[in-house]
């Protein structure tokens, strides 16, 4: 299945690596590497992620590093609709 990302969720997640690029370019590759992994394996295995309760949406965690992932399968394509770490405020759509 392909994997897309709505503008919000790609910001996101530029705005994530540039952060962790910035603080530490050597852990950076490595969690971005773990998170790059986990949005690429929905590809294969779309329903990887736990239902949440908000209609249709999944969430994918990404341990040991609490960011979570939360798609939506939508027309044959994983939707990636937000990526955050779990120490922020909790995501209101």
């Amino acid at each position: 299945m392909k994997v897309r990302y709505t503008p919000r969720a790609f910001a996101e997640r530029e705005r994530i690596f540039s952060y962790l690029e910035a603080r530490n370019p050597q852990a950076a590759r490595r969690v971005i590497g773990l998170i790059m992994q986990r949005i690429d394996e929905l590809g294969s295995e779309p329903y990887k992620g736990r239902p949440v309760d908000r209609g249709g949406l999944f969430t994918l965690w990404v341990t040991p590093f609490r960011y979570r992932i939360y798609d939506r399968i939508d027309n044959n394509c994983v939707v990636i609709i937000h990526i955050r770490h779990t120490s922020r405020k909790p995501w209101r759509r």
